[in-house]
Order: C-alpha cells, then sequence, then structure tokens
C-alpha cells in the first residue's frame, strides 16, 4: 500500500512540475540607477509569487526575470513594481538594446556622488 502512495504522490509531483513551464523575461527599469534602487526592485520582485531567479545588469538598467508562468506574468511583475516602488517598466525582446546612459537623474535619494 506504502508503494502505491508513493508512486501517485509521485506521479502528481511530477505533473505539476510538467504544467509550470519556467519563462524568462527581462524588463527595463529606468529608475533602477543605483544600488539602492537595484535593492528596491529586488525586494519587490523576489516576494512575487512563483519568480524563481533574479539577474541585475544595473549599468543598463535590466532585470531579468525567471518565473513560472503557472504562478505569475509579465503584466503582474510589472504591477507589482509600479504599485510599490512607482518603478516604470518596459519589457526586453530579443534582440532589443538599452544604451547605458550615465546622466544619472537623482530622484529624492542620495547615491552618494559629489556633484
Amino acid at each position: 500500500m506504502k508503494k502505491v502512495f508513493l508512486t501517485l504522490a509521485l506521479a502528481a509531483g511530477i505533473s505539476v512540475a510538467v504544467l509550470a513551464e519556467k519563462q524568462t523575461v527581462r524588463l527595463y527599469v529606468p529608475e533602477m540607477e543605483c544600488d539602492n534602487c537595484k535593492g528596491k526592485v529586488e525586494n519587490v520582485l523576489a516576494y512575487e509569487r512563483g519568480v524563481k531567479k533574479l539577474d541585475f545588469d544595473v549599468a543598463h538598467r535590466i532585470v531579468t526575470i525567471t518565473f513560472e508562468d503557472k504562478r505569475t506574468n509579465v503584466e503582474k511583475l510589472q504591477a507589482a513594481l509600479m504599485k510599490y516602488i512607482k518603478y516604470e517598466s518596459k519589457e526586453l525582446k530579443e534582440g532589443d538594446k538599452v544604451e547605458c546612459n550615465h546622466e544619472h537623474h537623482h530622484h529624492g535619494h542620495d547615491h552618494g556622488h559629489k556633484h
């Protein structure tokens, strides 16, 4: 009897794993201009359901998000950034490039730079 239960449990676990596909999206976040801003983005996205991995390129203001498509989607991730930290974002498609812009627009917080 234990073998039957274990087999059913494994089969159920495998079927759930097959249904949830991992997706990767790159978001351009113009306001993510320093490590402090990166931390804010990370704090929001890390707690969104289905998010599995976050990679940051602060110089180009891009966050790459790996997530389970059954638990969230690009629109929900973008909405979370807007709702919690008022950061807009744009989905980058394959081949899209963002120019590295070193002209910083400070949004009411200190980056520790001297002007």
